[in-house]
């Protein structure tokens, strides 16, 4: 190859052969590694494979070998390698060693031959040898590979090839006659004995022990049911035989996973095996197969193989997830057949005490079937007829309820929904005896049309239920009455008592002050202010007690009577400003008011504005009250209101202000009784009342009221 001038290449030149120079490399590296791997792979695959394998040169020197062939010839791997190869052969060894390298030599690739190598304990094993050759580029023999199987390694695979042969042709037969029969005794509806499944696994896979194990999902373990054993099982389970289950394994269950294991190689990891090995029972093969419907795992078969260690096979697998459906709708139908027997029981038990009677309607026929229980009820003899026409049924109930009870009928045939109706009517018997009784109906459909064949039902006798409601509802009504009176009664003595004696104490007390000779003259004047505002204050709370009792024992008629609104609100605001004395606080109208005349309860709005504007002077400290009325939204009546601009009321305080007794600011004079008469007068009078307020800002009371026509 010619030398590459560097100085007289380009730049564009040496570039290219920079990159493929890096291309070239990057190539060689990757194939290095693949061939690192691969060496290393090679290498543990012939240490650790199950054959013998061993490396001579073209002079029959051992360079290499495994460790099956240092097992084969009892030594040691260092004893091996560097010897001669018929050191270590028997008799005839020169020959073998020389007819191999001769065979090889004349370009045959491979060559077999028999050794007989004498064992421990005197035993002559024969090993089958087959010699590989290698040959260099110049057709020269490089070196030779030799390996082979043990005979009983070779005989156990012809063993099992035969016997999967022979068992391939029998599964076929045999899985087909166990489907046959297992499908037709499900399609005849039989519940299939587990016992017999178990038999048949038994038989089926040339077990020694089959078991099922229910699983409990409540206690998280497998317990033994039942369990089929062949004449040659050494295995005996205690009785109550308990599992313990992983949930990882209880996950793949339910999943349908089936689980397999081998004597010291795979074995399965549960308190049945652990049983068996503690207790030194031997087995070689075993299978867990779960058995799942839907959601549900029911449990698991357990097949044990003792006396041989063959394979699980592919329709061995398969066919055990057929009987472990079979197994599962066993059970199903078994659980089902339960619960049937105990609801009838449980319902004619029911039935049978309860006054609870069954009934039919047939929608061609217009007939209702009835048990003869129900039929005495209605006045019908039982022993003569079961079945009614619909017109002499329905005479025996109630007109009003008749027709309820044909719509219900009509509603539930027209629906063909399966739910149920529920409606209660009065009868009545032929010797003037009237009952009540709940109807519950329910459509049938027929199983090919789809359409409402029938109505079934029940009816329930409910008079004595009735009458012990109706007596319940008028004793807990009574109670809570009673209950309720001495509650108010309470309530009122010691708030009424307190309200009262606050004023009255104020009252003696500034007045005998007033007894003192040498009392100033202001002091005598503030003395006789406190004594005129208790006074006020005394008097309104007697006027509040008297109209709540007024109100309360329905004493007040409404007296309605045409009012000039305009003049009324202006009367209220120049009295009002009048009590202000010098307080910083304004007391008007609304501007733009309309000037209206209506028919009003004079009384009753009157003592609500007023009862408004004295709040509103209470907590107003400067700035403005103002009096209004406007039409509501509707246009069907008045809203009156009184706004101001004090200190407001917290959201919580507006939810129990209009509560009787309820007072915000226990330093302000009051009973906490006014706006509890405004708002039941409002209600009496058809209306509504409520507040709008705001921390800092003020608020404005408001109600409604119907018009009336003069």
């Amino acid at each position: 190859m010619t030398p590459i001038d560097y100085d007289t290449l380009s730049h564009e030149e040496l570039v290219r052969l920079f990159q493929e120079q890096q291309q070239a490399l990057r190539i060689s590296r990757i194939e290095v590694e693949q061939l690192t791997k691969q060496n290393k792979f090679l290498n543990y695959f012939y240490k650790e494979a199950p054959l013998a394998c061993i490396y001579l040169n073209p002079e029959g020197i051992i360079t290499r070998v495994n460790k099956i062939v240092c097992d084969i010839f009892n030594k040691k791997p260092e004893e091996l390698e560097g010897e001669y190869v018929y050191k270590i052969l028997p008799e005839n060894r020169s020959v073998l060693l020389q007819n191999a390298i001769n065979q090889l030599n004349s370009n045959n690739q491979t060559f077999n031959f028999y050794a007989h190598h004498l064992s421990d304990g005197n035993i002559v094993r024969a090993y089958l040898w087959q010699c590989i050759g290698f040959f260099d580029e110049n057709g020269q023999l490089n070196h030779i590979i030799g390996y082979c199987y043990p005979d009983e390694i070779q005989n156990d695979i012809a063993n099992q090839i035969l016997y999967l042969q022979e068992k391939a042709a029998n599964d076929a037969l045999t899985s087909q006659r166990i489907m046959s029969c297992m499908l037709g005794m499900i399609q005849r509806n039989n519940t299939i004995n587990i016992r017999n499944i178990l038999e048949l696994i038994n038989e089926h896979y040339d077990a020694d022990t089959c078991c099922y194990l229910a699983f409990h999902e409540e206690i998280s373990r497998m317990c033994l049911m039942e369990i089929v054993h062949s004449d040659t099982s050494t295995i005996s389970l205690p009785e109550g035989f308990q599992v313990r289950t992983i949930p990882e394994f209880i996950d793949r269950y339910k999943q349908g996973f089936t689980r397999i294991g081998y004597f010291g190689e795979e074995e399965l990891l549960c308190d049945l095996f652990g049983y068996l090995v503690n207790n030194k029972i031997p087995y070689t093969a075993s299978m867990s197969e779960p058995i799942v419907s839907g959601d549900r795992l029911w449990g698991v078969l357990i097949i044990i193989r003792q006396r041989n260690s063959l394979r699980w096979t592919d329709p061995e697998l398969s066919l055990a997830k057929l009987f472990a459906k079979a197994t599962a709708i066993s059970l199903e139908r078994l659980e089902i057949e339960n619960d049937l027997k105990r609801h009838q029981m449980l319902e004619s038990l029911a039935l049978e005490k309860s006054q609870v009677y069954s009934w039919l309607y047939d929608i061609k026929s217009e007939s209702f079937q009835h048990s003869g229980l129900l039929l005495e009820r209605l006045g019908f003899p039982k022993e003569k007829q079961l079945t009614l026409d619909a017109v002499s049924f329905f005479d025996r109930i109630y007109p009003d309820d008749a027709t309820n009870f044909k719509r219900c009928l009509i509603y539930s045939i027209s629906s063909n929904e399966e739910a149920s109706i529920q409606i209660r009517i009065h009868t009545h018997g032929n010797v003037g005896l009237c009952e009540w009784f709940e109807f519950r109906l329910i459509p049938v459909a027929d199983k090919e049309t789809g359409e409402p064949r029938e109505v079934i039902g029940t009816a329930t006798s409910i008079e004595s239920h009735k009458q012990a409601e109706q007596h319940l509802i008028d004793m807990l009504e009574a109670k809570n009455q009673a209950e309720e009176s001495n509650r108010l009664k309470t309530a009122f003595v010691a708030n009424m008592s307190h309200e009262i004696r606050t004023p009255l104490n104020a009252i003696i007390g500034f007045s005998e002050l007033l007894t003192e000779p040498d009392l100033e003259k202001e002091d005598r004047e503030t003395y006789i202010k406190i004594i005129h505002d208790n006074n006020r204050l005394l008097l309104k709370l007697i006027n509040d007690i008297l109209d709540i009792s007024r109100i309360e024992s329905g004493q007040i008629d409404p007296s309605f009577e045409e009012v000039n609104l305009r003049n009324l609100f202006k009367e209220f605001a120049q009295l009002s400003n009048i009590r202000l004395d010098s307080k910083p606080v304004e007391i008007k109208l609304e501007d733009d008011l309309p000037d209206l005349t209506l028919m009003i309860e004079r009384h009753a709005v009157s003592q609500i504005i007023a009862n408004f504007i004295d709040n509103a002077i209470k907590f107003t400290k400067e700035g403005t009250i103002t009096l209004g009325y406007k039409p509501t939204r509707e246009g069907d009546g008045m809203t009156y209101y009184v706004r101001d601009t004090g200190c407001g009321i917290s959201e919580e305080d507006r939810s129990r202000i209009f509560q009787r007794f309820v007072k915000i600011n226990d330093f302000v004079q009051g009973t906490g009784l006014g706006l509890s008469i405004c708002e039941t007068l409002v209600k009496r009078l058809g209306g509504h009342i409520g507040v709008i307020s705001e921390i800092g800002k003020g608020s404005e009371f408001w109600f409604t009221l119907p018009l009336h026509e003069s």
